[in-house]
């Protein structure tokens, strides 16, 4: 029974360590990626596991467990110093780290649709998402979801990108499709860039 309590104690702490380095993590890339964050009221931290079908740096959601959110966090820095040191015949080789978020949109609408579709529809109102998230590009979508691990049945997917600063993509997983225009009501001001 006396090496019980030091066992437990390890583990408490090993658990700690982990929330709070996962806690750290998403915080540098806010940081990184000049993007202020603020959980929305009635949501929780949600400990999910890592995917690679689903990347995510944070998941939360409300009490009730009806959907969740699952934030994945870019950042341009280390992309755009790579490619600001290379020559210029190289530069002409490689993909500006800006012109990525399109192709990472098209890749995660791949993804979650499990290759059922590609679309996905660009802000109308560029001068809107600048004012609003101070963003240069929005887009975003809703497909019927291809991951059979998540019990979800439709997948919203929001992304935001500021130039040689990084990108943030949103993923809400929802059974109703209605559902979708209350949850991004209650999440569209949790996230901004600076």
């Amino acid at each position: 029974m006396r090496y019980l309590l030091p066992i437990f104690f390890l583990g408490f702490v090993s658990i700690s360590t982990a929330q709070t380095d996962s806690i750290t993590e998403f915080d540098s890339l806010l940081s990184r990626a000049h993007l202020t964050y603020t959980l929305p009221e009635g949501h929780k931290d949600l400990d999910i596991e890592f995917l690679h079908k689903i990347p995510h740096n944070k998941a939360i959601g409300p009490t009730d467990s009806s959907y969740q959110i699952r934030y994945w966090i870019r950042p341009l820095d280390t992309w755009v110093a790579d490619h600001n040191k290379k020559s210029k015949k190289e530069k002409k080789n490689s993909m500006q780290p800006n012109a990525l978020c399109k192709s990472m949109m098209m890749l995660a609408v791949l993804d979650a649709s499990n290759n059922k579709s590609q679309g996905y529809q660009e802000s109308q109102y560029p001068e809107l998402t600048k004012q609003t998230y101070n963003a240069d590009w929005e887009a975003s979508t809703i497909v019927e979801s291809g991951w059979p691990q998540v019990a979800f049945k439709y997948c919203y997917i929001w992304c935001l990108h500021k130039d040689d600063i990084g990108d943030v993509y949103i993923y809400v997983l929802a059974d109703k499709k209605e559902d979708f225009s209350k949850i991004i009501g209650n999440i569209s001001t949790s996230i901004k860039f600076k």
